[in-house]
């Protein structure tokens, strides 16, 4: 038995065992390396030792590092602090000690993930021909591997040596209301130190990397500046001071002795990088107390998860659903009804009501990212069956085939967490269908599993969402290439992204808000690059197609929004006068005026073109300086704006200008704030058409024969038109 094992590896006491025994049979359903470590520290806790003195002490002397370190290689440590938490109630077993012991973990734990979040922004230098050693990115090369072992110790020792040096002092200023909060600047503070002494092997890819780090920690950083000064220069003072007692030339930490010279780059040295994480682990284990939590063994975790937290526990909510049933009250109102929150005009974010069911508690960071870790999770831990088994296994090769290309990743460099990776989007991908299946049982084209526009569409959300659930940045910049690898053009992409949206009610809306963000992009920047000629014809066309209706709805809901936002930026109240304008155009587009352009360009065109007919003097140069505060990556917008203006925009918009300008301009209808373009899911066409992949609705019984009664009575009406005309005039 695995609890036999495990209490072998602790030289448990048989007292100690039997009460685990005893316990674990409420829990044999479970999984034993989870549930026989909590349990047996839980029992071991429960026991009363008498000393010398004949007082009684808590717990047999089992600490909580000791069953960590013991813990199966393949258990996660994410759920054994959390089934840990949660034993007392079960068991009935309590204790003060217990409960901060179990607190101190769970928050030494978050700290580890955020610290692994921020190690994350660094990066060697890809030079290979000079340093071999670099060539890979991932904890696979050694030299990286140790140094987050050397810069996570070393965090956990200046926490250490500051927490007890201010302990000491009785004119402290520093004052927090929340006591984590000294923690948290201490490790920003260290890391930064960290990160800015390290080789030139290592390049860091944001420009702050203090407010960068301080933004995975927490919500409001906008009064830490002082604070945040006030310990990193602790910390620079404690880590030369440790480097002093790694060399000998110090005995006791003395916080007030200023150092001048900066020794911090010797503990990052090529050579001697493992010599360093030696020293440092020595120096740790003698100034750790043996009750305390040793934070170390947070490092043995190779795949990286993020605690739970109370707040963002699942509610059941079947109960109340039902109730809402049997009273015939809809629980949420319709989708396309669904308000938009104020943007705050932000590039990364549009806050939006897509995920109806929200969290009433506000979510942080970390939360967030805990949130779509478990979701993701639990889609790709099923199994699905959507192929058969030869066209599975062809989708499977050819899906892992531009996988890897995009990711730049070869059959001789690929390690575990790659396999994983590509596992977890190609899985999240047969989700989908098999989702797309189910809700459109009975007219859903199977032909459509043979179409692979289709299957690489929903390949490439699937990795965009994985992308978004890993928290890589600058995604959608991506997207360009990620078409041309996957051979699919934007509006593939576009056909299918209403129905990835809503194959999963659960789905967190951080996901659900960035897909409206590549909706966005699709719609204003990569179609127009690659689509333009199919584009204009949908567009003058006035298409009974269902497509190509919601195509132009959602292009008028985006750029209603769009309009106003930028307005708002550039300190203009012409957003009526500018959207009929665009409108008007784009009922008859110009392909020299739409071909190869960012919407963007259009919109601050048609800006500048209104102020000046209005007798004002605009100026570009302006306008940029006030879109960079916003959209600092969007620099294609004012590139060769002047010459756009004068050769292919004026000829399409001056005459549109003019007419609109003597008359009251249409206003933006509140619906369009009301509405999300990302609307409902939209019923897969049970008629197959290549061009289309998202087509007609299905028709029902009722609007058949509505179309049918149209059609006999419209030959009619004409027909008895003609021959009043024809009819002479008689008095």
């Amino acid at each position: 038995m695995y609890i036999e094992e495990f209490s072998n590896q602790l030289n448990l006491d048989q007292e100690t065992l039997e009460k685990a025994k005893t316990a674990m049979q409420q829990f044999s359903d479970q999984d034993e390396k989870i549930y026989v470590p909590a349990v047996v520290y839980l029992c071991s806790q429960s026991c009363q030792i008498q000393q010398i003195d004949g007082q009684t002490k808590q717990g047999n002397g089992i600490t909580l590092t000791q069953i960590i370190r013991n813990l199966d290689p393949q258990a996660d440590i994410e759920q054994f602090l959390m089934v840990l938490q949660d034993l007392p109630t079960l068991l009935k077993y309590h204790s003060t000690e217990f409960d901060n012991v179990v607190r101190q973990a769970n928050f030494s734990f978050r700290l580890y993930k955020k610290f692994d979040k921020c190690f994350s922004l660094i990066q060697p230098v890809q030079n290979p021909s000079q340093t071999p050693q670099f060539k890979k990115e991932d904890d696979c090369d050694p030299y990286i591997s140790d140094l987050k072992k050397v810069a996570w110790i070393l965090c956990i020792i200046v926490r250490q040596n500051i927490v007890q040096y201010e302990e000491q002092l009785d004119n402290n200023q520093i004052i927090f209301s929340d006591p984590n909060i000294k923690v948290i600047l201490i490790l920003v503070g260290s890391l930064s130190i960290v990160f800015q002494n390290l080789p030139n092997t290592f390049t860091q890819n944001v420009a702050d990397i203090s407010q960068k780090m301080l933004s995975f920690f927490c919500n409001d950083q906008n009064e830490w500046d002082e604070e945040l000064k006030y310990y990193q220069d602790l910390c620079y003072k404690c880590i030369n001071q440790v480097v002093n007692v790694m060399q000998h030339k110090s005995k006791v930490l003395d916080m007030q002795q200023v150092t001048q010279e900066n020794q911090v780059p010797i503990l990052f040295e090529e050579k001697t990088i493992d010599q360093t994480y030696k020293r440092l682990h020595k120096y740790y284990e003698k100034t750790r107390k043996h009750s305390d939590l040793d934070e170390e063994c947070f490092l043995r975790q190779r795949i990286v998860f993020t605690p739970k937290k109370d707040i963002n526990k699942q509610t059941d909510y079947s109960e109340f659903e039902t109730l809402q049933k049997k009273t015939k009250i809809k629980s949420d109102p319709p989708f396309m009804q669904t308000p938009l929150k104020d943007n705050k005009f932000s590039n990364t974010q549009e806050k939006t009501y897509f995920d109806i069911k929200k969290n009433t508690n506000p979510q942080t960071p970390i939360s967030k990212c805990m949130e779509l870790h478990q979701w993701i999770k639990k889609i790709t831990i099923q199994s699905y069956k959507c192929f058969d088994d030869d066209n599975q296994q062809e989708f499977y090769d050819q899906a892992t085939t531009k996988i890897r290309r995009f990711f730049e990743v070869t059959e001789a460099s690929k390690s575990q967490k790659q396999n994983e990776q590509e596992q977890t989007i190609i899985t999240l991908c047969i989700a989908v269908i098999d989702s797309l299946m189910k809700s459109n049982e009975g007219q859903f084209d199977f032909k459509l599993l043979k179409n692979q526009k289709f299957q690489f569409a929903i390949l490439g959300l699937s990795l965009y969402t994985y992308q978004i659930v890993i928290q890589k940045p600058n995604i959608l910049q991506n997207m360009k290439q990620l078409c041309t690898i996957f051979e699919i053009s934007p509006l593939d992409l576009f056909r299918v992204i209403a129905n990835f949206a809503h194959f999963n009610k659960q789905m967190p809306s951080t996901i659900t808000q960035q897909l409206f963000e590549l909706e966005k992009h699709i719609l204003f920047n990569l179609m127009w690059q690659t689509d333009t000629e199919k584009l204009i014809g949908i567009f003058k066309d006035s298409s009974q197609k269902y497509f190509d209706q919601e195509l132009v709805r959602r292009f008028q809901n985006h750029l209603a929004l769009r309009v106003k936002e930028l307005c708002k930026i550039l300190q203009l109240d012409i957003h009526d006068f500018a959207y009929q304008a665009i409108s008007e155009f784009m009922k008859n587009p110009k392909l020299e005026v739409l071909k190869d352009t960012i919407i963007d360009t259009i919109i601050i065109c048609t800006f500048y073109i209104i102020q000046k007919h209005q007798k004002q003097s605009p100026s570009f140069n302006s306008f940029n300086k006030l879109y960079n505060q916003y959209y600092s990556q969007q620099k294609q917008v004012f590139t060769h704006i002047v010459e756009y203006y004068n050769e292919r925009f004026l000829n399409g918009f001056r005459d549109i200008v003019k007419s609109i300008s003597n008359a009251q301009p249409i206003q933006i209808p509140e619906s369009f704030e009301r509405q999300s373009p990302l609307i409902k899911q939209v019923p897969v066409s049970p008629i197959y058409n290549s061009k289309y992949i998202a087509t007609p609705e299905p028709s029902s019984t009722q609007k058949s024969f509505m179309r049918d009664l149209v059609s006999k009575i419209q030959p009619q009406q004409q027909q008895q038109q003609k021959q009043q005309d024809i009819q002479p005039f008689q008095s």
